[in-house]
C-alpha cells in the first residue's frame, strides 16, 4: 500500500500481484508540507497516539463507513480482501 502524488492528487495505491488499485484521497499544492505532516501523522499513530483515539478515527473514517463500496471496487480488480488462514 502507497500513498503517492500525481500532479496535485493525492493517492491510496493499493497492489496485488499485477492488480493495482488507487484511490483520490485529495488535493496538494504543497507536496514537501504533505510530506512533512504526513510523517508526522505517522509517528502520531505509531507512538502517540492510543489505542481509543485509533478506534475512533477508524471507526468514523470515510473508507470505512463506505467499506461495502471498497471491497466491490477491491473484488473488480481481482483483488480479494479477505485472506483466509489454513
Amino acid at each position: 500500500m502507497f500513498v503517492l502524488l500525481n500532479g496535485p492528487q493525492v493517492l491510496f495505491q493499493a497492489k496485488y500481484r499485477e492488480n493495482t488499485f488507487s484511490v483520490n484521497i485529495g488535493m496538494t499544492d504543497d507536496a514537501e508540507e504533505l510530506s512533512r505532516e504526513w510523517l508526522k501523522a505517522v509517528e502520531w499513530w505509531n507512538v502517540g497516539a492510543s489505542d481509543s483515539e485509533r478506534a475512533d478515527i477508524y471507526k468514523d473514517s470515510h473508507i470505512r463507513t463506505r467499506g461495502s463500496d471498497l471491497v466491490a471496487a477491491l473484488m473488480q480488480k481481482g483483488m480479494f480482501p479477505v485472506i483466509q488462514n489454513h
